[in-house]
């Protein structure tokens, strides 16, 4: 008798997305993304315990054991951009406890075989402050973005960003618009590569762990 073949299907339901999508994961089979930072005991792994919609989510843990402040971790995901260069990102995110992060960081590195394209956002929950990477590669802070995140919740946030214009969009994160369009990403020569590098990055405050879940990570051209 012949073995029977059988191949896994995701239905996406209403996504807050529009455009040509480049990539969408909600965690469901395999791992796509790449891990760096701090080694040890820490955690990297779909987790069936919590997610946003369907069954698991990406859990990230920095480590537990020989704890010190700066550990990080620092998912990566390999992908590309057509000629058109007009991106968005969504991710939601969940965290037990987001004062032990000292920082969170969302960067896209565009390269376009000429330059190195990068916007990145930045979160920092003890302050509270979101803040952007200006032309200059330094952080700016984003005006009337003093406020933190509840715990135990999941936030969507949504960037987009104009590669076309080497200019950002806007941010949202979960109801609260941040019109971004007047900021210019950082630009840096690099003329042998071309993908795109998104990656999602935290580390602790303290020695004590971080921890942070993903779930419904997706990117969009238009």
């Amino acid at each position: 008798m012949g073995q029977e073949y059988t191949r896994s299907l995701t239905t996406l339901g209403l996504l807050p997305i529009s455009g040509s999508v480049l990539f969408y994961d909600n965690f469901e089979c395999l791992l796509h993304f790449t891990r760096f930072g701090t080694s040890g005991d820490y955690i990297f792994e779909l987790d069936p315990s919590i997610a946003f919609s369907g069954s698991q989510s990406l859990n990230t843990k920095t480590r537990t054991t020989g704890t010190a402040p700066g550990d990080n971790i620092n998912a990566s995901l390999l992908s590309h951009l057509s000629p058109a260069k007009i991106l968005t990102h969504t991710v939601r995110l969940l965290s037990p406890d987001f004062t032990k992060i000292d920082v969170l960081q969302i960067m896209h590195h565009f390269y376009d075989g000429t330059d190195i394209n990068t916007a990145s956002i930045y979160f920092y929950p003890n302050t509270p402050v979101w803040k952007y990477l200006d032309s200059s590669n330094a952080e700016q802070s984003i005006a009337n973005s003093g406020f933190n995140l509840f715990n135990d919740g999941w936030h969507l946030l949504t960037l987009k960003i104009n590669y076309l214009t080497g200019k950002y969009l806007s941010l949202t994160i979960d109801d609260v618009i941040f019109d971004l369009s007047t900021y210019a990403i950082y630009i840096n020569t690099n003329p042998t590569l071309r993908h795109l590098d998104s990656q999602c990055y935290f580390k602790t405050i303290g020695a004590a762990p971080a921890q942070l879940r993903l779930d419904e990570f997706s990117l969009t051209e238009h």
